[in-house]
């Protein structure tokens, strides 16, 4: 009988040592939390866990101190826990929420999420972070309709008004991206991220001032801001402002003397002042730290081009297809390459694969046309032309070498359609007289043939002398 109460006693004592210890434990946790000691809190509150698995408390701040330390999934796991403890509780499942979308699990973060909406509709951090969810999987007319009801809440929260510029910009909305970052930045005039995304629609507006100007007042909020710096040298060198870009590139370098884009940007400023073996030593660079950085092999192949290594620049251009087959400026270099070859079917082939990709590369329409020509396909060639001209800059050029075609049909008075449009556009366009006077010949109008011959001669044209001597008594 006294065993059976010492041990009874014994129990007792021991079911109170456990109680006593697991509130010990998330007292001594506390503590430390408080104290900034987070790894030493996280060993006690794991503890107290251990002895009282539906201890509230210390799941709540075991899961905040997880998430502090960078360990989202734990963090997760412990408001899963609470959740399943405490159903009802929309605030675990918005904190949960918020380490998912560090997980990048954008979806289950969104369940969380609408969960929390779908209690409090005006809850305006969660539909910041639903919107943010959105936006990050590309859903961006999602992303929108969530940050307008933000705004409707918050008008002056300038991330919202930045992050849905971004959207529309994905969605093509040029103007009304423009107008929310202008309104982010009326609300926040230190947020560089706005400045960097006005720059960047503004170059797409062709305002290339305007985007300098932006990218430059981002470094004057954040001076080290490695992406401003790399976007005004990318302006300069399309502005031709290649020692500038050097500058620029170089800037970034020295802050990060690791990033890859900001020698390949220097490669290129270097090819295009024509110091080409500097060139190759900058993208060289660039590829030591990301091999399959696809401009990057582009440079070099139009470096060894110009070098004459046709064998090591057709490697590269090689290279730059195969990380990206659809890569226009690559396709139409090697079509060029071939064309110089004389490989006029190959070289055909190369320039329709360009076309299937772009539809209005004129150089492509260009030497296509061309290539058709030394196939005897004048019909093809004429087709590419009659493609080509209505939004052709060269028109001249376009026009001329369909005249051209046209006379090798015998067809001289579409040729006469195309000369006269050139000679109203050029009146000293010698060459054109010369095939104009060649088109009045096929018609048999032998005076103004002649007259043309000799206006081409008084402009300069040598072969019009040749024509004078036969056609012209």
């Amino acid at each position: 009988m006294k065993n059976l109460v010492f041990s009874c006693l014994y129990l007792f004592f021991l079911f109170n040592l456990y109680c006593q210890t697991a509130e010990e434990y998330y007292t001594s946790g506390l503590l430390k939390h408080e104290q900034g000691d987070f790894k030493g809190a996280l060993v006690d509150y794991t503890k107290a866990i251990e002895l009282d698995g539906e201890d509230e408390d210390a799941l709540l701040n075991r899961a905040v101190i997880l998430q502090r330390l960078g360990d989202y999934l734990g963090a997760s796991n412990d408001y899963s826990r609470l959740i399943e403890l405490f159903p009802d509780e929309m605030k675990y499942y918005f904190k949960r929420s918020a380490n998912y979308i560090h997980l990048k699990q954008f979806q289950e973060a969104i369940k969380d999420l609408d969960k929390v909406i779908n209690k409090d509709q005006t809850h305006k951090e969660a539909f910041f972070y639903r919107a943010n969810c959105y936006r990050n999987l590309g859903l961006n007319k999602f992303a929108i309709e969530d940050y307008n009801k933000l705004i409707s809440f918050e008008e002056n929260h300038a991330m919202a008004w930045n992050y849905r510029g971004e959207c529309k910009l994905k969605e093509n909305d040029t103007k009304g991206a423009l107008n929310d970052f202008n309104q982010a930045l009326a609300y926040d005039k230190q947020l560089v991220d706005a400045y960097l995304n006005r720059g960047e629609v503004k170059m797409k507006m062709n305002d290339k001032n305007g985007a300098l100007e932006d990218f430059k007042t981002a470094i004057t909020w954040q001076p080290k801001n490695i992406d401003a710096y790399l976007k005004m040298a990318r302006i300069k060198i399309n502005n031709r402002s290649y020692k500038e870009a050097i500058i620029d590139a170089d800037q970034a370098i020295k802050l990060d003397d690791k990033k890859s884009e900001a020698y390949l940007i220097k490669g290129m400023a270097l090819k295009h002042i024509t110091e080409y073996e500097n060139s190759l030593l900058a993208l060289d660079k660039a590829l030591s730290f990301e091999p399959n950085l696809e401009e990057a092999h582009f440079y070099k192949s139009l470096n060894y081009l110009i070098l004459k290594d046709t064998t090591k620049g057709l490697k590269s251009l090689d290279k730059t297809l195969s990380l990206n087959e659809k890569h226009e400026e690559a396709l139409l270099t090697k079509g060029l390459i071939l064309f110089a070859q004389e490989n006029w079917e190959e070289a055909k082939e190369q320039f329709t694969i360009v076309i299937q990709i772009n539809g209005k590369n004129e150089k492509a329409l260009f030497k296509r046309s061309s290539c058709k020509k030394e196939l005897n396909d004048i019909d093809g060639a004429i087709e590419d032309l009659n493609t080509l001209i209505p939004f052709t800059i060269d028109l001249i050029d376009a026009l001329y070498e369909r005249a051209v075609l046209y006379n090798l049909k015998n067809n001289f008075n579409e040729a006469l359609k195309d000369l006269n449009k050139i000679i109203s556009i050029d009146v000293n366009h010698a060459k054109s007289y010369y095939l104009r006077g060649m088109s009045y010949v096929g018609l048999e109008k032998t005076e103004m043939a002649c007259k043309d011959f000799q206006k081409s001669l008084d402009l300069g044209s040598k072969i019009a002398t040749d024509a004078i001597r036969e056609f012209c008594p």
